[in-house]
């Protein structure tokens, strides 16, 4: 028997890119290697705009005549070329700080090119958007400009390692940035979002914009070589989707330099890549249902069953090649209703076509309901006194 070898990349570094090879892209990279139509927006710190493992791979807005100091594509940016400095108000969006760099490694550095390391898309193009200073600050209103900046240039995907608050401690949502978020959405945009690095539950201590709860956003958290929670990552069974890798995370940095860095920041880039590989060659796909199939599709891990909605680790070949199908239901609960009691849970699909609510009266499971798309609730009256009940409800997807 003659097998197909899983393509392995030339890169410099690639041997100590654990992670790639933890999701599967080895056997990704057989079938699909991503595409230069799909645009990943980094907003961020900026990108080395000319680092040798990166360059090939950022976009160039070609509506734009560089330096006529004019706005030819009367987008309201003169001479945006290579993206946009909300920062410091200019059309250089050019990396000094490192962070933006690395992330846009993990997302599409140039790959096999004997060279650096390798990115989860081999054919991407990366959108700089600089919103954080030197410093790694920035404004919440310059990071809502890089949003409706991304979705009007065409990005698909936006990845935003960053957040707020820095610390465990409740905050309201900005209306403005939910706004922002949404108008992504409403423009088929997916926007993956650091779920933040101070060990929180953000189920009880949001964390922006990883926690507004809009169909596009996907909130990540960080896993480690083991597959556990990393250390300091925030967490949620309600409110964070899925881990992808953040420990020791080799990409690429500044002045044609490579980098370690662990952070949340550095597991929602492989999301993102993941993402917009998907929609380059699951065209099957909308970008709700590329959400779903991330987050549907993963490697599941008994530990993380009360860390995060999905149970699981990214696995990009299993996103590649599995039937699409709903996200599990979270946040079961019951209430007394008189003589009953009322079910009531999450629905965390944007697919599921229904709900089957399942019944244990310690002997064995029965089908008590089924349900239409986007219940939440059911009141179950058919108990009988002084006796056990156990209940599970299942999201479906098609007939």
């Amino acid at each position: 028997i003659i097998r197909k070898a899983d393509t392995v990349p030339n890169d410099t570094y690639y041997s100590i890119q654990w992670e790639l090879k933890k999701i599967g892209m080895e056997k990704v990279w057989d079938t699909c290697k991503g595409s230069s139509n799909i645009t990943v927006a980094v907003i961020d710190t900026g990108v080395d705009l000319n680092h040798e493992d990166l360059k090939d791979n950022l976009w160039i807005n070609s509506n734009e005549i560089c330096d006529n100091g004019k706005d030819d594509d009367n987008n309201g940016y003169i001479d945006d070329c290579y993206g946009w400095n909300f920062a410091n108000s200019n059309n250089n969006p050019q990396d000094d700080d490192g962070h933006g760099t690395h992330v846009a490694g993990v997302i599409g550095a140039v790959t096999n090119n004997n060279k650096g390391v390798a990115g989860v898309n081999w054919n991407v193009k990366i959108m700089p958007v600089k919103v954080l200073g030197s410093n790694g600050g920035g404004s919440i209103s310059d990071y809502i400009n890089g949003i409706y900046y991304a979705v009007k240039n065409g990005a698909k995907v936006i990845n935003s390692s960053l957040g707020f608050p820095d610390s465990c401690y409740a905050v309201p949502e900005p209306q403005s940035l939910k706004d922002a978020i949404s108008y992504a959405n409403n423009n088929g945009v997916l926007l993956v979002a650091a779920a933040g690095n101070y060990g929180c539950n953000n189920d009880i201590t949001p964390f922006y914009p990883a926690s507004i709860k809009l169909p596009n956003v996907i909130a990540v958290g960080s896993s480690s070589k083991t597959d556990t929670l990393s250390y300091f990552s925030n967490y949620g069974v309600k409110s964070v989707h899925i881990l992808a890798p953040g420990e020791d995370i080799y990409s690429t940095y500044l002045s044609n330099s490579y980098e370690s860095l662990d952070g949340t920041s550095m597991a929602t880039p492989f999301v993102s890549g993941a993402a917009a590989l998907l929609m380059a060659c699951r065209n099957d796909l909308n970008y709700l249902q590329i959400k779903e199939q991330l987050l549907s599709s993963g490697d599941i891990f008994s530990n993380l069953n009360d860390k995060v909605i999905s149970s699981g680790r990214l696995n990009v070949y299993n996103a590649l090649t599995q039937p699409l199908k709903p996200v599990r239901p979270t946040g079961l609960s019951l209430s007394q209703n008189g003589n009953g009691v009322t079910i009531t849970w999450q629905d965390n699909s944007n697919i599921e076509t229904g709900f089957v609510l399942e019944r244990n009266d310690g002997t064995q499971w029965q089908t008590i309901a089924n349900l239409g798309q986007n219940q939440t609730s059911f009141t179950d009256s058919s108990l009988q006194y002084n006796k056990s009940y156990t209940y599970r409800v299942k999201a479906i997807y098609g007939n």
